[in-house]
């Protein structure tokens, strides 16, 4: 009846869907936390956190794509 669209789809859509959200609230909300450490004394090098940010959008990127291939 109702064929899936997406070559990902259902639960395990929810699943990636679910792990690409948290992976661009973890960007999102990177350097509020950094700046919080680096208040308190601790925090990273800036080429550190460009790093971290690297990878993370990297991965967003490479999880967006998988969820836009259509069958």
């Amino acid at each position: 009846m109702n064929e899936p669209i997406y070559l990902i789809s259902g639960k395990e859509r929810r699943i990636v869907k679910k792990e690409l959200s948290n992976l661009k609230q973890f960007v999102k909300m990177f350097w509020f936390y950094e700046d919080i450490d680096r208040v308190y004394g601790g925090g990273m090098k800036d080429e550190n956190c460009q790093k971290i940010l690297d990878q993370k959008n990297i991965e967003i990127k490479v999880l967006e794509d998988k969820l836009q291939v259509k069958l």
